[in-house]
């Protein structure tokens, strides 16, 4: 509720709150913003990271556990946008010419994120110091995880009654988490 005058900011949190929002909204453009530019930088630096491999200008094994990093970083923007908007454009290749990617379904992006999490989360630190803060390490990435099994029944799309496989699995990240 606004105050008077005071705190109405155009309009635009009433306009949220009753759905009448457009593209052009301020927190619906940021949102969209955030997520896509942190998805392309991801992809920019695991583009760079595979360079330097292959000009032999850093060892395999320490790239790749930068790479898992940013795979599972880019699974946390893939995941905002997923769970914000529903389906999206969804590219991991940063040498893609495509300036204006079509939205992939929901259920597919699902897949996509969760099959490239499982892959790549186990490569991380598990690690809970100085070396890992605001990094994403082994836990944050079954964080992850555990936040998509949760909600796969609305990411893929399925009807099924609750005790869909994914609810377990959700249960299990978050034990081993704890």
């Amino acid at each position: 509720p606004t105050r008077g005058t005071n705190w109405d900011d155009g309009g635009e949190w009433r306009r949220l709150t009753l759905h009448t929002w457009t593209f052009e909204e301020r927190t619906i453009k940021g949102a969209w913003n955030f997520g896509f530019q942190g998805v392309t930088t991801c992809n920019q630096l695991i583009f760079q990271f595979n360079e330097l491999i292959k000009d032999g200008k850093m060892d395999l094994q320490t790239a790749e556990s930068f790479i898992a990093e940013l795979v599972v970083l880019r699974g946390f923007y893939y995941w905002f946008l997923l769970d914000t908007f529903g389906n999206i454009p969804y590219v991991t290749d940063y040498t893609s010419s495509d300036a204006s990617p079509g939205a992939v379904p929901r259920a597919i992006v699902y897949a996509n994120l969760v099959e490239e999490l499982e892959n790549e989360v186990s490569k991380l630190s598990k690690s809970v110091d100085a070396s890992t803060y605001g990094r994403m390490n082994y836990w944050a990435g079954k964080h992850l995880l555990a936040i998509l099994y949760l909600n796969a029944k609305v990411y893929t799309g399925t009807t099924e009654k609750p005790g869909i496989p994914e609810w377990q699995k959700a249960a299990d990240a978050a034990n081993e988490i704890i």
